[in-house]
């Protein structure tokens, strides 16, 4: 964590919010059970709120918001296990979202489909959905961050998710 304070220097986009990083003292004074504790851990509260972008926007920064379960605030940051909803991305992945690994080597061109990048990433477009009732990034948020190293360049659901413009949920 030692780059999280680095956080602190994104600017907003998207009308969403930035969340600074913790004190980092935070830990010692949830311990010693100061007001300044809750007050910090109130400002984290987004973090735990299914119905926000908060922690899918700050989540570094939330992951500094650890010692907030020690507050009196009642704020929980516990993160789900990577893949507990999503699968593992495959290996191949590595080449097909990577133009510039494979277009010396033959035999890995013969090996991937020239549109299978968008495809697979297209399996976790529920990481970028902007409503909370189809966004799955709560549910799993290390696998969506370990998806979107590969997806983050391909993808038409990251890519609009950057500029502001979600895509929308399909009726039920």
């Amino acid at each position: 964590m030692d780059y999280a304070p680095c956080q602190n220097l994104r600017t907003r986009r998207n009308r969403g919010i930035i969340l600074p990083v913790a004190p980092t003292d935070l830990d010692q004074q949830c311990l010693a059970k100061l007001p300044s504790c809750n007050e910090h851990c109130e400002v984290a509260r987004c973090c735990t709120d299914p119905n926000s972008r908060c922690l899918q926007e700050n989540f570094l920064s939330c992951l500094t918001y650890g010692a907030c379960e020690e507050s009196t605030m009642g704020v929980n940051l516990t993160i789900p296990p990577m893949y507990n909803l999503l699968p593992q991305a495959p290996g191949e992945m590595t080449y097909a979202c990577n133009e510039q690994d494979i277009k010396d080597n033959q035999e890995l061109i013969a090996l991937i489909e020239p549109d299978s990048c968008p495809e697979y990433c297209e399996q976790v477009a529920c990481c970028y959905q902007q409503y909370p009732n189809t966004n799955c990034f709560h549910e799993d948020p290390l696998g969506c961050l370990a998806w979107h190293h590969h997806c983050q360049t391909e993808s038409v659901a990251i890519q609009n998710w950057y500029i502001g413009q979600f895509i929308m949920p399909t009726p039920p």
